[in-house]
């Protein structure tokens, strides 16, 4: 969830210049003004689509974060969520209890007013045809984009719905509620059809894995639950946030979760073994939002200490919590990490530390061709 909602909940945070420290597997950064609320990639997977909170979009380069487009305060309130539709002409803004169309140019086109509260997130359905939107009660609607009109409002929770998502295919989409569950609804029917429970707090975000077999669920009480969505089963509870989680993310080949937290902390999951793999810590704020980019080996996060981030999932990630032991075993036996030894002169010194680094990133290289060959089936 966005700032809006850690406010609602008495989490107050006065953005900082920075930490300073040197943050390891930082591919890029930005600063701005304001903080960021949302972040969304282009169905291209070439553009980065930005919502801040003084109601700014930004459209910038996935590579290098390089501006495109900037529509300064184009929307009156703090832009919450932000989406791009299929064919890449219209962007999304949720913005107070508005949801705002621009063009690409960033013309306003219309708003869509029939939320009466705070729109908190929202989902476009793959085949651009339809978008859900949450707000802070009971109620989601369904619209249809075309039209622009609400198609059905939905009411299947005994308390606020904040979470909304499609299934990757289509035939599904989800709602996840303050009354501790999850509502699986047919989308050709718009019928609920599974209710997966099992969470001791509310759910503020929920993403499908990319086969849809699985449904992830960010909770107040720090953690974050995977269903197995055939079985109607809990498959996973992850532990290890300090704080509220607000995003999941699922990897595009599914073998992995980025979670986001109000602890200022995102951690990467391998989803089979539920285990967590590696801990980014350099945000200093809460991190309000995650999107994986196509590739699978890199990351964006947005967060209230009004910088967005580009991260890299490093081979040295996968080595260190998958082949550790053997990668301690072969730098503890090769002489080139030795500590300075005694008369070894400081340009030596250097020159050995410098070859060092460079076996160390073979070391790497080779210990991870490994780990990617085990993957295969």
């Amino acid at each position: 969830m966005k700032k809006f909602l850690l406010t609602c909940l008495g989490i107050v945070f006065i953005a900082t210049s920075g930490s300073g420290q040197e943050a390891p597997y930082l591919l890029h950064e930005l600063s701005f003004k304001t903080p960021v609320n949302a972040v969304n990639i282009s169905p291209d997977g070439e553009q980065v689509i930005i919502g801040r909170d003084d109601g700014t979009i930004e459209i910038r380069r996935v590579d290098n974060l390089a501006p495109l487009a900037v529509f300064e305060s184009a929307c009156d309130n703090p832009v919450l969520d932000v989406e791009m539709t299929p064919l890449m002409d219209i962007i999304i803004a949720a913005n107070g209890n508005l949801l705002s169309l621009f063009d690409t140019e960033g013309n306003h086109i219309l708003n869509w007013n029939q939320h009466a509260t705070t729109v908190w997130s929202m989902d476009i359905h793959p085949s651009g045809s339809h978008l859900v939107s949450a707000e802070m009660n009971r109620t989601f609607q369904l619209w249809d984009v075309y039209d622009g009109v609400v198609e059905m409002s939905l009411r299947a929770h005994e308390e606020p719905t904040l979470a909304v998502a499609f299934s990757n295919d289509g035939s599904w989409f989800a709602s996840g509620s303050n009354d501790r569950t999850i509502r699986l609804w047919d989308f050709p029917s718009r019928e609920v059809k599974k209710i997966l429970q099992g969470i001791s707090g509310d759910i503020y975000d929920i993403a499908f894995s990319p086969d849809d077999s699985l449904i992830a669920a960010a909770c107040k009480d720090n953690t974050v639950r995977m269903w197995n969505i055939a079985e109607e089963k809990m498959v996973h509870l992850f532990k290890g946030h300090q704080d509220f989680v607000m995003e999941v993310e699922f990897s595009p080949d599914g073998r992995y979760l980025l979670s986001a937290s109000a602890d200022f902390g995102i951690k990467l999951w391998d989803v089979k073994s539920g285990e967590s793999i590696h801990t980014y810590l350099d945000h200093d704020g809460p991190v309000l939002d995650i999107e994986f980019l196509p590739d699978g080996k890199s990351f964006i996060s947005a967060s209230m200490d009004q910088h967005l981030k580009k991260w890299e999932l490093h081979p040295e990630i996968f080595v260190l919590s998958y082949k550790k032991d053997r990668y301690e075993r072969m730098t503890e036996e090769n002489p080139l990490f030795d500590p300075r030894r005694k008369g070894e002169r400081r340009s030596e010194y250097k020159e050995r530390r410098e070859k060092a680094e460079k076996e160390k990133e073979r070391i790497i290289q080779l210990l991870y061709r490994e780990y990617l060959e085990s993957l295969t089936p």
